[in-house]
């Protein structure tokens, strides 16, 4: 016998009957409506503190990092010093150093070191730019686009 449209509803519909909706169980509240104030004051504060002493432990771990990360020579001459001041910040991930800028030689992990390399090669940049606009005699071209500043 063929399946016509009302055997496969009715077959249909015993399967729908024999499959039980899933029972889900709520998680309990962390915070209970029966708590106090002082009680829920308490335990936000305790996770205020834990969160602190996690951060505080993997801010430990970075700075053990950077601490044993190979070190590098860096040099910044006083040239700089109008554009970054007398000593140069240089902070990752909240590990900060200080470098003095005075053309002295120091070694310093090569993560610091890049960035400081990076901030050197902005400024040359800007300063390569101001002389390539500030030459007004070569600054012509005798076909539109065919000078070129940087």
């Amino acid at each position: 016998m063929a399946n016509t449209p009302n055997t496969t509803a009715k077959a249909t519909s015993k399967a729908r009957a024999k499959v039980e909706p899933e029972t889900v169980v709520a998680p309990e509240p962390i915070i209970k409506i029966s708590d106090t104030k002082a009680e829920v004051d308490d335990l936000r504060k305790t996770r205020m503190e834990m969160t602190v002493i996690t951060a505080e432990a993997n801010r430990k771990k970075l700075v053990h990092t950077y601490t044993n990360e190979e070190r590098v020579n860096v040099s910044i001459p006083s040239l700089y010093a109008p554009y970054f001041g007398r000593v140069m910040n240089v902070s990752i991930k909240g590990i900060s150093i200080w470098l003095p800028i005075n053309g002295k030689t120091f070694k310093i992990p090569k993560t610091y070191a890049a960035e400081v390399r990076g901030r050197l090669a902005r400024i040359d940049r800007i300063l390569a730019k101001g002389k390539a606009m500030a030459d007004i005699p070569n600054n012509h071209e005798t076909a539109p686009g065919l000078l070129k500043l940087w």
